[in-house]
């Protein structure tokens, strides 16, 4: 069964890069590369994220990471495929992610006003599922635990830190308490990670091979007033 999901990615138009902000522009940008985002066949995929998540600037021989206040400009592909990123400064190059729901996101790095026309290719990836549950109290002083019931629409988050603007996705619970993600190997360097209630938990993905994300069970109990604690158990 399908979950609602809800992605977290900064959205903005055409910015220029201007003394460290964003600013709006209200010019033509100095050059614009041209992409295309496909599935696996080689069929364009519309409504596609396009999310600009890093600058880097070449000075003196070598390219050096920016942190940069304001708002990271996004695009989306058209019916086609097809999507346009605008460079307003000629000595600089940017990490890229695309996703959209039902797809793994995939990312990108490096990417100058010379690079080539981009032709990015989006996978089904793998699904990583989990599920958040309940340990009713016990009702009597013997040692035996509550029951255990579902925790349905909460919210469980699938994150990939980063130096400049975290990729973060967001899943709520079904019915029966389960989570789910697509998802692939990540950038080299970088780790996906579960998020519940605080609670951090990071990945091990390997192509091919079948997920299970960590459970988390709530309990409560019924000596204890108000207080709850978070346990992690196993996929």
């Amino acid at each position: 069964m399908a979950m609602p999901q809800k992605w977290i990615a900064a959205t903005a138009l055409l910015f220029l890069f201007f003394s460290g902000f964003f600013i709006v522009s209200a010019t033509s940008p100095e050059i614009v590369l041209k992409g295309q985002v496909v599935d696996e066949a080689g069929n364009p995929i519309e409504g596609v994220t396009v999310q600009l998540s890093g600058i880097e600037k070449f000075r003196d021989g070598a390219w050096v990471r920016e942190l940069r206040l304001g708002i990271m400009p996004s695009f989306q592909t058209d019916a086609d495929g097809r999507f346009l990123l605008p460079f307003e400064e000629k000595d600089v190059r940017y990490d890229l992610w695309f996703d959209r729901i039902g797809w793994a996101p995939t990312f990108i790095s490096g990417i100058s006003a010379t690079s080539s026309e981009l032709e990015v290719t989006l996978e089904r990836g793998m699904v990583l599922t989990g599920k958040v549950t309940r340990q009713l109290p016990n009702k009597t002083r013997g040692d035996r635990p509550g029951p255990e019931v579902p925790v349905q629409q909460t919210v469980v988050d699938l994150r990939l830190p980063s130096e400049d603007l975290w990729y973060q996705q967001r899943s709520f619970t079904d019915a029966e308490g389960r989570y789910s993600f697509r998802v692939s190997p990540p950038p080299p360097g970088r780790e996906w990670q579960v998020v519940f209630a605080g609670e951090v938990v990071p990945l091990e993905i390997e192509k091919e091979k079948p997920i299970e994300g960590p459970d988390f069970l709530i309990e409560v109990s019924v000596y204890s007033g108000s207080k709850r604690r978070l346990r992690r158990g196993g996929g």
